[in-house]
């Protein structure tokens, strides 16, 4: 029979059965075979294949009953409610919540179950959570830039409250309290992340609010249809694509200018760059991530924002005023202050127990079956979360759980040991408003600290209270999700706190005060003034240096003012820190007290302990048992000579690499980042061989976790210690690095230590000389637990120390070459004769006494900072002339006024390039003035028994590396330009970034 002879009756009915066949049928099958696992879990609710259903619509306005019905009936277990598309599970209990933190992507996955709640594909679009950076730049540049900008968020706090809550001191005034927060909130949070104007325009305000409200409602609708209809849905059930088209207008004119900016540069820094979201948001997106990197910078800043508004619209205020002014009296309004207000702190944390964020958090996704420790079983495609909002109403964790004790955080903080688990931003089994694991919000410190400034600002300004004296609003839910009364009005009465602009003072710089008086101070040392300049540190660390090593005392005598200069060597002098008072010397006989002290008086490793923050950038492990050291100064300087070729092979072709310049034109090449590149791949030539040094990752990991590492330092050493090791989790990728080389350098290791199994030995047979060799052979003992771990943070340690001290000497070289041609003849005229006679090699490096004079000097010159050999006492030290350094004490020598004093170096600001050959060829002094020298007059390299021990390697190095570039190419900067100017943060300086040399290929 042809389907042509049925008639139409029989073609539908045969048409209707395809279709149930075709899309019931498979979908019953697959609800069947979850339910057979899902069966074993309790149901709160009925689990009826149809009065199931009539549950899940009852979900819809009875959600946080229902949870608190399953979480009473079943603590500390699973059980699953219905909803309108499927079954979801929710746990409680402390040990099935650290499963779900403790479960890979691969088993509970974040990203799909928000995808699924979040109807992401929809709302948000797909891009973000396909390639979600957007995580990392909140977690890393936003947090990391909390510090920094505070300012800016402090002055649009004022201005946003002031403009949105214009009450007088008269009378009261009445405030729609939910969408007057949203607009301040949009307003605060887009100063930090777009600047100003833009995070004032009313439109741009008002559309990231819609798109936050819309992106949400549109979420919790789109989930009760099939997905085949979403797409269709979403056009008719949310504004997100005309929000988005909206956002682009306001955006788009801000990134074409950074764009232009890159291309007129050439580079991603250039001068003037913002520190702001769409500048970390290009960073970020390189490569791939720079097709239609409008839309890709958008949608993103609408995410953050939808993020940072959804968050802060929860939040409720109370009266804390005392408390509030006493830090900010002593702290002022800093991200320092917000750390100090636990009273504040607690009061928020206690708001969100009580009201949260919904009737769940932590949800996941079983991209494949989970088995819990206690043996319940989650099938593939089931949603699970945590019953949050049941455990922070639970008298058994909390005590009279459902009562506002405002102090309830703070009085537990005050225990010994409590305080960090009891902050806010803290997250543990018991509260779950940042969710927990390896997806906990990233942007929780920023949220807290913006809450605290904004609720601070509130209660030093204002008066508030409900009309009539009314009592909390009831919030309201929708399903699982909470948000506060949006009818809710409150009375706001103005106020004015004149101390709130008292200059923050720290207190305890006072109990070291009495023997720090008898030494000179520069700056003010007054108990306000001194934190002036403190702050004026980091941006004149230098001249601050200079003055106290060169002062100039006015005085006044018989009506006439005398002008003197008086020195200081052989003295000290100190200045203020944020956190302490730093002591700088000068002068040879206290810097051979330094040189001579011992461990137990100035510490070498407690300083470094503290100024590169070493426990939680490299680890503990490397600085309590330095073993590493003792490999740099004997193995792997004693094999320079016998691998010098293995080094020169390197630099050869790492060059033609980096640097592709012809006879024929000039090219022009970024400086600093190419010399990285160059430095990581020379060096890992003679510390682990080819391949892998030229391996493009490798290479890169390196560079990064230096660069990592000295900013990670520069920033958590401005946390109180007891929240370093958290804030080193979302401050430096260090932790990744770690795993990056671990995948690289363990397949290595785990060979050498076959061979050493096979053959029943530490020698063998082809054993390669190298790094890995060299700290395999040190690791014996207790030393060989964790061995990868062990071997791998110390190639990364001493690849940082390599690539930091060498590619700022060598791009400062580069620099005095290009900017000073008349240099580069002699210079070369005595590479070329060297090597005419002794190759190259490590012998002939020793030979160049012209170019090691014209290295120190550049060094001389720029130096890596402004003070060097720092120690700390770890008891109180007195120097020979009586100087008593109180412990606790940090002190320095003062290398750039040392560098730069006439006294010391004739015409000393001038660049003399044969400045220490020509010392040298004095009687007597061919050791003293070379570059690997250390004496009271040139510092680059430390002194006493922690100068440098890599100091022959670099110095070595450096010479290759600059030696080839002069018989190899002409350098110049475009159109003769100058040396460009040092880069100083704080005491700290590297090369300019952003500066070009152009180089062209010699015709020999």
């Amino acid at each position: 029979m042809s389907p042509n002879s049925l008639n139409p009756l029989s073609q539908a009915l045969i048409l209707g059965a395809f279709f149930l066949l075709t899309l019931v049928v498979p979908k019953f099958l697959r609800w069947r075979a979850r339910m057979n696992k899902l069966n074993a879990i309790p149901t709160v609710g009925s689990s009826g294949i149809f009065s199931s259903y009539i549950s899940a619509r009852r979900f819809k306005d009875h959600a946080r009953e229902i949870v608190l019905e399953g979480y009473q009936k079943y603590p500390g277990q699973a059980f699953k409610i219905p909803q309108p598309d499927g079954w979801d599970v929710v746990v409680s209990g402390k040990e099935m919540i650290e499963d779900i933190k403790k479960a890979s992507d691969m088993d509970l996955s974040f990203d799909a179950a928000m995808k699924e709640v979040m109807q992401s594909d929809y709302t948000f679009g797909p891009a973000p959570m396909k390639d979600p950076y957007h995580v990392t730049i909140v977690r890393s540049p936003l947090t990391r830039s909390l510090g920094a900008r505070f300012d800016d968020i402090r002055d649009e706090i004022e201005l946003a409250i002031e403009d949105q809550i214009p009450a007088k001191v008269s009378e009261w005034i009445k405030v729609p309290m939910l969408y007057t927060a949203m607009k301040i909130v949009s307003r605060t949070s887009n100063r930090f992340f777009v600047g100003a104007p833009l995070c004032r325009d009313q439109d741009y305000i008002n559309l990231n609010i819609e798109f936050t409200v819309d992106a949400f409602t549109g979420a919790h609708t789109l989930r009760h249809y099939p997905t085949i209809l979403k797409p269709i849905v979403r056009q008719f059930m949310t504004n997100v694509p005309a929000s988005i088209k909206r956002a682009t207008r306001h955006l788009e004119p801000l990134i074409l200018e950074r764009l232009r900016k890159e291309e007129d540069y050439g580079s991603s820094e250039w001068p003037g760059k913002p520190n702001d979201l769409i500048s970390w948001i290009l960073d970020e997106a390189q490569g791939e991530r720079r097709n239609n990197i409008v839309y890709n910078v958008v949608s993103r800043i609408l995410v953050i924002n939808s993020a940072a508004i959804h968050h802060h619209k929860r939040r409720k205020f109370l009266t804390f005023t005392n408390k509030v002014v006493s830090v900010v009296k002593e702290l002022g309004w800093t991200k320092a202050a917000m750390g100090g207000m636990r009273k504040l702190d607690s009061f928020m944390k206690e708001t969100q127990r009580l009201s949260g964020v919904g009737a769940i958090a932590i949800p996941r996704m079983a991209l494949r079956d989970f088995t819990f420790s206690n043996g319940t079983v989650i099938p593939a495609g089931t949603i699970v979360s945590v019953a949050s909002y049941a455990m922070h109403r639970d008298d058994e964790i909390y005590e009279r759980a459902d009562t506002m004790n405002p102090f309830r955080f703070s009085d537990m903080r005050a225990q010994e040991g409590e305080s960090i688990k009891h902050q806010m931003v803290g997250v543990d089994s018991s509260f779950m408003l940042f969710g927990g694991g390896r997806h906990m919000c990233p942007g929780r410190f920023f949220a807290v600290n913006e809450l605290k400034a904004l609720l601070a600002h509130v209660l030093v300004n204002y008066d508030l209270q409900f009309e009539n004296g009314g009592g909390y609003p009831p919030d309201e839910w929708d399903g699982i999700n909470v948000i506060p009364n949006r009818s809710a009005e409150a009375l706001i009465l103005g106020a004015f706190f004149l101390l709130t602009l008292v200059v923050p003072k720290f207190s305890r710089w006072r109990a070291r005060m009495t023997k720090l008086n008898a030494i000179p101070t520069v700056g003010s040392s007054g108990i306000f003034s001194s934190y002036i300049s403190a702050r004026r540190f980091k941006d004149h660390a230098r001249e601050i240096i200079l003055e106290g090593y060169q002062k100039v005392w006015r005085s006044i005598f018989m009506r006439m003012c005398i002008q003197r200069t008086i020195k200081y060597p052989g003295q000290a002098f100190k200045f203020p820190k944020p956190d302490r008072w730093d002591v700088v010397v000068s002068g040879k006989e206290m810097i051979e007290d330094m040189k001579k002290a011992s461990e137990m008086d100035l510490s070498f490793d407690a300083v470094i302990k503290q100024v590169m923050q070493s426990d939680y950038t490299f680890g503990p492990a490397p600085r309590k048992d330095p073993y590493h050291i003792s490999i740099v100064r004997t193995p792997l300087t004693r094999n320079l000579g016998a691998r010098f070729d293995d080094l020169r092979d390197e630099i050869v072709l790492a060059m033609e690499d980096q640097i592709p310049a012809k006879a024929s034109e000039w090219i022009k090449v970024p400086m600093l980042n190419t010399v990285m590149k160059i430095v990581s791949r020379t060096s890992n030539r003679f510390f682990v061989g080819t391949p892998l040094c030229r391996d493009r990752d490798y290479i890169n990991l390196n560079i990064e976790y230096t660069v990592d590492a000295m900013k990670g330092a520069q920033t958590i050493q401005h946390y109180p210690t007891i929240l370093k090791p958290i804030v080193r989790q979302f401050m430096t990728n260090v932790p990744t690095s770690i795993k990056r080389a671990t995948r690289h350098l363990e397949p290595l290791i785990l060979e050498r230590l076959q061979k050493e199994e096979e053959y029943g030995s530490s020698e063998w047979p082809g054993k390669p000389n190298d790094l890995i060799s060299w700290i395999l052979d040190e690791a014996q003992g207790e030393r060989r637990n964790n061995i990868v771990y062990n071997v791998v943070s110390r190639v990364l340690l001493i690849n940082l120390a390599a690539i930091h001290t060498t590619s700022i000497t060598f791009t400062n070289s580069l620099f005095r070459l290009a900017s000073n041609p008349v240099i580069i003849q002699p210079l070369r005229e005595e590479v070329e004769s060297v090597v005419k006679e002794l190759g190259w090699t490590k012998a002939a490096m020793g030979g160049m006494k012209k170019l090691d004079s014209f290295m120190k000097e550049t060094q001389r010159l720029s130096g890596v900072g402004a003070t060097a050999m720092s120690r700390m006492a770890l008891r109180d030290f007195t120097f020979s002339n009586g100087t008593v350094i109180p412990a606790g004490s940090m002190v320095s020598v003062a290398a750039y006024g040392i560098h730069h004093d006439d006294e010391i170096y004739e015409r000393a600001d001038a660049m003399n390039p044969f400045r220490f050959s020509d010392m040298r060829a004095q009687e007597g002094q061919s050791l003293k003035h070379q570059m690997v020298g250390v004496d009271p007059s040139f510092i680059l390299f430390g002194g006493g028994r922690n100068m440098c021990p890599g100091r022959f390697f670099a110095v070595n190095e450096l010479k290759a590396l600059l030696a080839h570039v002069l018989v190899t190419y002409d350098i110049q900067f475009e159109n003769e330009g100058g040396y460009p100017p040092d880069e100083w943060d704080g005491s700290t300086v590297i090369p300019n970034r952003s500066a070009e040399v152009m180089f062209r290929k010699r015709v020999v």
